[in-house]
């Protein structure tokens, strides 16, 4: 049976150089990209959403530290290591446990009713995902545009708290729930954020508290990729 990247990181925290070389936070982070990519080809969800999915760490270093998640969580360590690369795979080790730790505290939840989901599919403010088609390989602005959570049928907001941090800082989880799936989407500061963002995807929505004990339920991905015009698609780690 393949490793979760959790198993995989317990096994590199105890022999490094052995699956990465040498001690550096930057091979961690060359190694773990191909870890991800297989796992995604994979497809494997898992059980439930503590951990979150390893792919929002680079997000949890990003807000910790306050820089642009586009540096990459190995270079905003490295930038907190003066560019000591062991010191920097030491960092990354803590800010795991850090992040391994955030347990869920609170979670609501919108059952979308017909009308949310026509407006997710008829409202020009609505994000939207091209969908690659061959024919239009050689102009990728032809591509067609769907709704990006088309067949949604639950959102969620999963407040998180580190029991590590002593000022007891929370964060958000915007995730959505399909027919087959749950997808941990972004995990925001604020639940006013979600809830924000929420509302511009589905129009106005009615939240309530649910259990996260819904998670069982079905397996849990990073994301959801469309594949095509009728919006069908595949699961992200």
């Amino acid at each position: 049976m393949s490793k979760t990247i959790y198993e995989m990181l317990a096994l590199i925290r105890k022999r490094p150089m052995v699956f990465i070389g040498k001690k550096s936070v930057s091979n961690m982070h060359i190694f773990l990209n191909g870890f991800q990519y297989a796992q995604d080809r994979q497809g494997r969800g898992s059980a439930f959403i503590e951990p979150l999915p390893f792919a929002h760490f680079n997000t949890f270093v990003s807000y910790k530290y306050q820089e642009p998640a586009p540096m990459g969580w190995s270079r905003i360590i490295l930038s907190q290591t003066d560019q000591d690369e062991e010191q920097g795979l030491d960092l990354f080790f803590k800010l795991l446990d850090e992040f391994c730790a955030l347990k869920v505290s609170d979670c609501m939840a919108v059952s979308l009713t017909e009308q949310n989901k026509n407006y997710h599919e008829t409202a020009d403010k609505v994000p939207k995902q091209a969908v690659f088609m061959e024919e239009y390989e050689h102009d990728l602005t032809k591509c067609p545009l769907v709704p990006v959570y088309i067949h949604a049928v639950r959102i969620y907001c999963v407040q998180f708290t580190n029991s590590m941090d002593t000022q007891q800082n929370s964060l958000f989880l915007f995730a959505v729930e399909f027919e087959d799936a749950i997808c941990c989407e972004e995990l925001l500061r604020s639940k006013g954020k979600v809830m924000e963002h929420v509302k511009h995807c589905f129009g106005d929505v009615l939240w309530e508290t649910v259990s996260p004990d819904c998670f069982y339920q079905k397996p849990v991905y990073h994301r959801r990729h469309i594949t095509d015009v009728k919006g069908n698609g595949e699961y992200w780690v």
